[in-house]
């Protein structure tokens, strides 16, 4: 999804970015026996997480442009709620929310939301605010054979292959990824030089290798490049 902003601008000097760094445990998003979504416990306590980290937000100096939240980590009854705290905060998030399913089907899906507040660009309060959905492309190979495995329901994970580029205007052009879609060569192929920014959601125990592939890309992309986890 490319958006192009006609006329000339200013870039801005600095990009203040929060990070949520949630204690979501990989048995509550992928339940042994059960499967997802996430158990009930799990979603209140990662929901409260979530709101503490926005109130301290609130009482930050600088408060942050754009926030971003691990893979999985939102439950999808919250998404609602988030999108009052955007708003009331002025900022744009980013947020991994946890499994959409089709029951009949035995399909899911990963998937984040893009929040834009109408004035987030001056940290103001905004009344309206932009939804975007962003799907998942390639899943962990764990994440597909839990899924997969029938004890777990027998869920097929659905690819979205999609690449995302939204324009931000003086804030730059920037790129999302969630997960393994970072480790995707053919994506930073066609990001390179097209993006200022390029963030990153995961839910992911190989920090390792994320951190070499973030500095690579970074030098490679010519790029900002930032990684939220648990």
């Amino acid at each position: 999804m490319i958006k192009e902003t006609s006329g000339d601008f200013a870039p801005w000097d600095f990009l203040n970015v929060g990070l949520i760094q949630t204690n979501l445990k990989a048995s509550a998003a992928w339940r042994q026996g059960v499967g997802p979504p996430m158990h009930a416990l799990a979603q209140a306590k990662a929901w409260d997480e979530v709101q503490r980290s926005f109130s301290y937000f609130r009482a930050a100096e600088p408060k942050p442009h754009i926030i971003l939240i691990p893979e999985l980590s939102v439950p999808r009854d919250r998404i609602r709620d988030l999108e009052n705290a955007a708003k009331a905060l002025g900022a744009v998030v980013i947020a991994g929310v946890d499994y959409r399913l089709d029951r009949t089907t035995r399909r899911v899906w990963n998937e984040a939301v893009l929040l834009i507040p109408q004035k987030w660009k001056n940290g103001e309060r905004s009344r309206r605010l932009t939804s975007i959905v962003i799907g998942k492309t390639y899943p962990a190979k764990k994440e597909a054979a839990d899924l997969a495995n029938p004890k777990n329901g027998g869920w097929t994970f659905v690819r979205q292959p999609h690449c995302w580029l939204f324009d931000a205007a003086e804030a730059g052009r920037f790129g999302v990824s969630i997960c393994y879609d970072f480790l995707d060569l053919q994506r930073a192929l066609l990001y390179k030089e097209l993006v200022q920014h390029l963030f990153v959601i995961s839910y992911n125990r190989d920090t390792d290798s994320f951190l070499h592939t973030a500095e690579s890309l970074a030098r490679t992309m010519y790029c900002n490049v930032v990684i939220c986890n648990t």
